[in-house]
């Protein structure tokens, strides 16, 4: 009898230990699965156990930290995501590499500058992508000495110039994890600073030679030349001339920068062509007789009115005609105002030296002459042509040049 109960309740002992390591194998099986979504990332889920459960203790820890793990999770995406923006944001090129130099982030105004996606750059070495040899020798300093270092270089493939800075990332603790490079396109400022310096060495090249001429006649003069009466008005008159060259040259200056910041707003109103053209002759008449040049106007409707600034117009035509008469030899200047296709066009035509075909898409540029030679003799500085064209821009015109040389110029305003 006693066998009998033995036996029963070995076997029961057994049965419950086998449904016991039963269910602790299908909750270990539950939890790795658990833990798994949770490396994957999937950290909104929660283990759910009976309150009863001998792995609570466990499984507790394990729901806790899930919600951590969720909570940095999140932190760390919102932080990357708040990093990712700023730096979209920013106009300069930036690449965030780790210690030994592969890529780790760019952003949009690099793959803009290079023509790359980001996917063509993670985890690659950033010096294998671009191959600059510069900016290959600043990765290996940065990765051997941990200093910044910057350089400026004009890149043929982009046809622009950069400025490249690279620099070490390091923790508060100043331990060292890698590397940030930035990328900043700095034509506009070459540009800038070559049209400064270029500016500067014209004017002074402009106003020198004007500035020797007076300061010799004014020595000749005190020398003794006033008491001839024929030399001192010779030198007089001299001094007269590149006087009035210099006021000419500052008036352009002047004029051409009050355009350029805005200073000089259009006064709009309905005026006659026709009456502007036969001003502008009248003022030059004695300069074309002088040469033996004709002034010409042909129009197609004398009672024609167009709307613009009746200076700037008279300006416009002023630096034109004058051009023309200074650089025509024989001949005339003719100027024309046609109707085509229902817009108006206003033609300065001359019969003078002509521009080479070369020089033509430069005209317009501050202080660019044809012949420098050629327009020193006639007092021309450059500026004429510039102030022409940013008035014409500024009344919303289209201005065209054809010239052949050796048979004159024709420049088009298209009202």
């Amino acid at each position: 009898m006693f066998s009998e109960i033995l036996l029963f309740f070995l076997s029961f002992l057994l049965l419950y230990l086998y449904i016991s390591l039963r269910e602790q194998k299908k909750t270990m099986s539950e939890l790795k699965s658990f833990t798994d979504d949770l490396i994957r990332g999937e950290t909104k889920k929660r283990f759910i156990y009976e309150k009863n459960n001998e792995f609570q203790p466990l499984i507790t820890s394990i729901n806790n930290l899930a919600l951590r793990y969720g909570e940095e999770m999140f932190n760390a995406h919102e932080q990357r995501t708040r990093l990712k923006e700023t730096l979209r944001s920013l106009p300069d090129g930036i690449v965030l590499m780790d210690e030994v130099g592969y890529v780790r982030l760019v952003n949009s105004s690099f793959e803009h500058l290079f023509s790359l996606k980001e996917p063509e750059l993670l985890n690659k070495r950033l010096v294998d992508v671009l191959s600059i040899d510069s900016l290959t020798t600043m990765i290996n300093n940065c990765v051997e000495s941990k200093a910044q270092s910057t350089i400026s270089l004009y890149l043929e493939k982009l046809s622009c110039h950069l400025e490249i800075k690279v620099g070490p990332i390091k923790h508060e603790g100043a331990k060292y994890f890698g590397m940030v490079v930035i990328f900043r396109n700095i034509s506009r400022e070459k540009q800038v600073y070559e049209t400064r310096r270029d500016f500067v060495a014209n004017v002074s090249h402009e106003l020198r030679t004007p500035i020797t001429v007076i300061k010799g006649s004014a020595e000749t003069l005190l020398d003794g030349a006033l008491k001839n009466e024929k030399d001192a008005r010779k030198f007089i008159k001299t001094i007269q001339n590149h006087t009035g060259r210099m006021e000419n040259l500052i008036n352009d200056l002047i004029t051409l920068s009050k355009i350029e910041l805005g200073a000089l707003p259009l006064e709009l109103d309905h005026i006659s062509p026709h009456e502007v053209i036969l001003e502008v002759f009248e003022d030059y008449q004695k300069n074309a007789d002088k040469k033996g040049l004709y002034l010409k106007m042909e129009t197609d409707n004398e009672l024609l009115h167009i709307e613009a600034d009746r200076n700037r117009f008279l300006q416009i035509l002023t630096n034109l005609v004058s051009n023309a008469i200074k650089y025509t030899k024989q001949g005339g200047i003719t100027v024309k105002v046609l109707n085509k296709d229902g817009k108006q066009v206003i033609v300065i035509a001359d019969t003078g030296l002509g521009i080479p075909k070369e020089s033509i898409a430069r005209l317009g540029e501050r202080f660019y002459r044809v012949d420098d030679s050629r327009s020193r003799e006639q007092g021309g500085t450059g500026l004429g042509l510039a102030i022409v064209k940013h008035l014409v821009k500024s009344h919303g015109w289209q201005m065209n040049i054809e010239s052949e040389e050796g048979k004159g110029t024709a420049i088009k305003i298209y009202l």
